[in-house]
């Protein structure tokens, strides 16, 4: 996902610069119309610098000399035109490209070798890593907007913080790899969505790639590429090779045999064993998870050497008086 995001973002920022470019020039010849002598002007400033760069690799020239009288005719030939663009109604910032971030130059890089990301671009390919994974920054399932207003109870209260701050750690621990999976466990109504989106939503700010997806759809793939139809083999390789998967709901996807226990066991070990990072979100008991796939898929979901299980309980939030 990272590599097809940043693939886009070169060639957003490649249209950019071009875009600056035409802008410029369209400024440029809208100034040359009204006065044609600035391009007279601009075109003997070009014919003078090459002219006189070749005369500095001459070992005779006096360098010093000639660099101090180009540098004084180039600020007099810039104060020429910026009056004639005055006159018009320009100004001498009108024939220099204009960027949309001056701080990369719309390149998406600053620092001396353009090694670090800019701020412009790294909120651009945030933005974009939530679009991808379902997010919007706008729906307020991050941590920072956690109400624990929202549980009249108590118990229900702390154990609802408790498993926020268990998230926190488990989210932020992701670099180190400590934990990989994490099981969100309890009734409908408890929060469990909304956590999940929120461990999603500070990946993806700590710049770690997040796929959110239902089980339903989860199923879906894994059904279209047990039946070879296209598309399936594509998602499937992502739920398997992503770095943060979050998968909600899972229980209430179809059973298909040969599919959902088999598929679903070969997603869990395969991310196991390459030590990638697992959320799920289900309404069932480990009782019932037993029942409904088998030991060995329970056994991968819920190792506690390799994960942590979070238990919530209480009244339903969606209705609550």
């Amino acid at each position: 996902m990272m590599h097809k995001i940043d693939a886009e973002l070169r060639h957003e920022y490649a249209r950019q610069r071009e875009q600056n470019e035409r802008e410029r020039e369209q400024r440029y010849q809208q100034a040359i119309a009204r006065d044609p002598s600035i391009k007279a002007l601009q075109d003997g400033l070009q014919t003078r610098l090459f002219s006189d760069s070749r005369a500095l690799l001459n070992p005779a020239s006096d360098s010093q000399k000639m660099m101090d009288t180009l540098r004084q005719d180039v600020a007099r030939v810039h104060r020429e035109i910026a009056q004639k663009l005055n006159a018009i109604g320009m100004n001498a910032d009108d024939l220099t490209v204009k960027h949309r971030c001056e701080a990369c130059k719309d390149t998406g890089y600053v620092g001396e070798l353009g090694e670090r990301m800019c701020d412009c671009y790294r909120v651009r390919r945030l933005n974009m890593m939530r679009e991808q994974a379902g997010l919007s920054c706008g729906d307020g399932q991050r941590f920072e907007t956690f109400d624990v207003d929202v549980f009249s109870d108590a118990k229900q209260r702390d154990e609802a913080l408790f498993a926020k701050s268990l998230c926190q750690n488990y989210v932020d621990q992701i670099q180190t790899g400590s934990k990989l999976n994490l099981v969100l466990m309890g009734e409908s109504g408890l929060g469990k969505t909304f956590l999940l989106n929120c461990v999603a939503d500070r990946a993806i700010a700590q710049g770690i790639p997040a796929m959110p997806i239902s089980a339903f759809h989860m199923l879906s793939a894994m059904r279209e590429y047990h039946f070879g139809q296209n598309g399936g083999d594509s998602l499937l390789n992502q739920l398997i090779e992503c770095e943060l998967l979050l998968i909600d709901d899972l229980g209430t996807e179809p059973m298909l045999r040969n599919i959902t226990v088999e598929y679903l066991f070969m997603l869990l070990n395969e991310r196991i064993n390459h030590r990638r990072h697992t959320v799920v979100a289900t309404n069932l008991s480990p009782n019932e998870l037993m029942e409904r796939y088998n030991e060995r898929v329970v056994s991968r979901l819920m190792d506690r050497t390799a994960g942590e299980l979070i238990r919530l309980s209480g009244k339903d939030l969606r209705f609550r008086t």
